[in-house]
């Protein structure tokens, strides 16, 4: 299952060939804040089941959270 499979290249890497034809090699960059997700194999599993889950409809209400909106974040 490819969860992030709507993740577009945003940047190219150019190599030029002996032959003089270029190639152009897409990569997606991920922000440093983000990237222990992709290190951490555990969590990105959790976040595909999870994914898949609320793609099926599989989810469940917790009530609200408004009790907590003004509470300091540490």
């Amino acid at each position: 299952m490819a969860v992030f499979h709507c993740i577009s290249p945003t940047s190219f890497r150019a190599r030029k060939l002996k032959d003089g034809n270029i190639v152009l090699k897409p990569f997606t960059e991920i922000p440093a804040r983000e990237a222990w997700l992709f290190e951490n194999a555990a969590a990105l599993g959790a976040v595909k089941v999870g994914l898949a889950q609320a793609a099926k409809g599989k989810t469940r209400s917790l009530g609200s959270f408004a009790t907590f909106a003004d509470e300091e974040i540490d």
